[in-house]
């Protein structure tokens, strides 16, 4: 009796066999690369801050910064979060929360306006003694230490809802 040899489509087994094995090779191929766009294509649109810090000028800014959702990993992660000075722009991303008044010196880091003219700086450095001397004072003081003690409770409780987000009791 000769031998058992299945034909599918007028082919031997073996033909089918190594025609399986091509298929499943151009299919993982295929979904390597679809991975690999997909993982692309998402960290485009991921706003997480990995390695640059996240900066804000104030607490309101703050909260609405915190506010901000990473389409991909849902909860944004911060790798640090500081204060900045009025003169230092926001990440790109979070300009929209920065409720500021106009300032020459960040605004011409942004590239909105010419390098100040002389007159400028001058006004500048006579606001910023103004500003400074009210910041010395009592009252000012007292303001200083509630705004940092306030953003330190912000980074605080998101920090911990970050943590429980992934699993993590804190």
């Amino acid at each position: 009796m000769a031998p058992y040899v299945s034909v599918v489509a007028g082919l031997s087994l073996s033909a089918t066999n190594h025609m399986n094995l091509t298929m499943k090779k151009r299919i993982l191929t295929l979904e390597k690369r679809y991975k690999t766009v997909f993982a692309m294509r998402a960290a485009e649109q991921c706003n997480c801050r990995f390695a640059a810090p996240t900066t804000y000028h104030t607490v309101a800014e703050l909260k609405g910064i915190l506010k901000i959702r990473c389409p991909v990993h849902g909860m944004r992660f911060h790798a640090s979060i500081m204060w900045a000075s009025l003169d230092v722009p926001l990440a790109v991303a979070d300009q929209d929360c920065c409720s500021c008044r106009s300032d020459v010196w960040r605004n011409y880091r942004l590239g909105k306006r010419e390098y100040p003219t002389l007159e400028e700086q001058a006004s500048y450095r006579e606001e910023w003694w103004k500003e400074l001397n009210v910041a010395l004072t009592p009252a000012g003081e007292k303001a200083a230490l509630h705004e940092i003690a306030s953003a330190d409770q912000l980074i605080k409780a998101f920090e911990k809802a970050r943590g429980e987000t992934h699993g993590h009791k804190l």
